[in-house]
């Protein structure tokens, strides 16, 4: 019973922390797009 209820945590947990990976990789993506924009802007100006 109680190993059950152990590996029912766990499994939550990897659930959790993959969403989590997932989502900051969804932010780097976003960030460095920005970035990216940004960059491709200045080269343009100059």
């Amino acid at each position: 019973m109680r190993n059950m209820k152990f590996e029912r945590y766990s499994n939550l947990r990897i659930k959790f922390i993959k969403v989590k990976f997932r989502m900051l990789n969804k932010l780097k993506i976003k960030e460095s797009d920005l970035f990216d924009s940004i960059f491709v802007g200045f080269k343009k100006s100059n």
